[in-house]
């Protein structure tokens, strides 16, 4: 339950642990809580030839472009991504949260979308693995 919040509150400061025959069961205090799913867009960038010019080009052309999606709920990313063993072979990740499948495909067709997906060139010289995934939580 570690980064869910409710109201802005973490699920941890609202939720008490309590015996029931061979477990714990978390009982909200203000009734049950829900974890509805999302879609994700998930893109993973090799390392580039000029990192610097990745990093600039990406932060100041490219994220302001994908924030205007249609349908994007939230997104996120970060650089210098590092691997458990060894050397990474992702310099950069994104994540893009829409409410599901057919909201990202909606976003991936608009003129929008297809501004961002021409803008991937300018900035990513090892190119760029995206993939998409319907999010779940128990």
């Amino acid at each position: 339950m570690a980064g869910y919040t409710l109201g802005g509150l973490p699920l941890s400061s609202i939720a008490t642990a309590r015996p029931v025959r061979a477990g714990l069961s978390l009982v909200p205090r203000w009734g049950p809580v829900t974890v509805r799913a999302m879609h994700r867009l998930l893109v993973l960038y090799p390392p580039p030839s000029d990192p610097d010019h990745f990093r600039s080009y990406y932060e100041d052309t490219h994220l302001p472009l994908a924030a205007k999606l249609p349908g994007l709920r939230a997104y996120r990313y970060s650089v210098d991504v590092a691997a458990a063993e060894g050397e990474s072979p992702y310099y950069c990740v994104f994540e893009a949260d829409f409410d599901d499948a057919t909201a990202l495909s909606a976003a991936r067709e608009s003129p929008e979308g297809q501004a961002v997906r021409a803008d991937v060139p300018n900035y990513a010289t090892g190119g760029a693995i995206v993939l998409n995934y319907e999010t779940r939580a128990d």
